[in-house]
């Protein structure tokens, strides 16, 4: 007869060994050496889903939960002889995303859309984004973003004329003449629209009193105007 102490110890064993395969299960991560599509690819989504608090979208099915990201809500592949090669397309509008947009996304060569618009992102747009050369339609209004527009917008010369790219209702700002008329032709008045709110990032806020100041009276490191 097998005594109870050795009992208790063999039930213990199994209800730990459960409970570790229950905690694997839970905390099962997408392996980005194992997807169809380049691990830098795999790895900017993974970013965007955690620095964009992925857990708390309103639909984040698939997401850093198994292999196949183009299997992902909101993601769209393109394919070749019916396998996936690259992301082309992340549509995430609407979809309670918040935080930063991680410089990695710049990472997505092949992207020709990107809908992050109608979400609660702050911070600045990375400059990184201009690295998406492919880019028909950049839309990223109706959020928190705030700062000095990226001057590699320059660079998306694909997007589509007058509804191209969309950054309206958020806290941005060029002095930039020549990317003002970019954004102009690719998208309408943008500027009219935007907030005046001063980016966390910088704490004496100098852009913003720029904006209410004649920059080309005033500098930033210059004493404020004097009326005379």
């Amino acid at each position: 007869m097998i005594p109870t102490r050795d009992i208790l110890s063999i039930v213990l064993t199994i209800m730990l060994f459960v409970t570790a395969g229950a905690i694997e299960r839970a905390t099962a991560a997408t392996d980005c050496s194992a997807t169809a599509i380049p691990p830098n690819e795999c790895n900017a989504l993974i970013d965007l889903f955690n620095t964009t608090n992925g857990a708390n979208w309103i639909n984040n099915t698939g997401w850093n939960q198994d292999n196949d990201p183009c299997s992902w809500s909101g993601v769209y592949c393109g394919e070749e002889d019916g396998t996936y090669l690259y992301v082309t397309v992340l549509y995430l509008s609407d979809n309670q995303l918040s935080g930063s947009i991680p410089a990695e996304l710049g990472n997505l060569s092949n992207l020709t859309g990107l809908y992050l618009d109608n979400n609660q992102l702050s911070g600045s747009i990375p400059a990184e984004l201009g690295n998406l050369s492919n880019l028909t339609y950049l839309y990223l209004d109706n959020n928190e973003l705030c700062g000095n527009i990226p001057t590699s917008l320059l660079n998306l010369t694909n997007l589509v004329e007058n509804f191209g790219i969309n950054i309206k209702y958020n806290f941005l700002y060029t002095y930039d003449t020549a990317l003002d008329a970019f954004l102009i032709q690719k998208g309408g008045d943008w500027e009219s629209s935007q907030g005046e709110m001063i980016c966390p990032s910088n704490s004496l806020g100098l852009p913003w009193l720029m904006l209410l100041l004649d920059s080309s009276e005033c500098s930033v490191d210059a004493d404020p105007c004097d009326d005379g």
